[in-house]
């Protein structure tokens, strides 16, 4: 039993709400993948212990595909990750705006957990879309 199973299996408490199912162990265990090939560690993933750039974005795709896929409330969501229902909510919509707007590491880590994605081979039209390189001056850049 490899390291994440066992932090799904320790963390997924037996809840108040059913919506458990193994189809939402394997979107967990999908997420736990993500974020280690972004070399972080899954267990700061669920108990919130870091804030950097590429975890939050991650977590914040998971709560989206929970939502739109699963179809769980913004309370169940919150109560995954220990936090208030309009936390959930801002991440659900920031998410949908980043799409709107083909955001691409948004994209990226929305198809890597939807289940759609996993079956069909794309899931937004923004998942053809290609990273575009910063076209201004060399002066202008950061």
């Amino acid at each position: 039993m490899n390291i994440s199973t066992n932090i799904v299996k320790t963390f997924v408490r037996n809840p108040l709400t059913t919506r458990y199912t193994e189809d939402t162990r394997e979107l967990f265990l999908r997420a736990e993948d993500v974020v280690s090939d972004e070399n972080l560690n899954p267990h700061e993933f669920w108990h919130l212990e870091t804030r950097k750039q590429p975890m939050t974005t991650i977590r914040h795709a998971l709560m989206y595909v929970l939502r739109d896929e699963y179809g769980w409330t913004f309370s169940d969501i919150a109560r995954l990750f220990k936090l208030h229902y309009s936390t959930s909510l801002y991440a659900v919509t920031k998410v949908r705006g980043g799409l709107s707007v083909n955001d691409y590491s948004i994209n990226r880590y929305v198809n890597q957990l939807s289940k759609y994605y996993q079956e069909h081979g794309e899931y937004t039209k923004a998942s053809k879309t290609k990273y575009l390189p910063c076209t201004c001056r060399t002066a202008q850049r950061p």
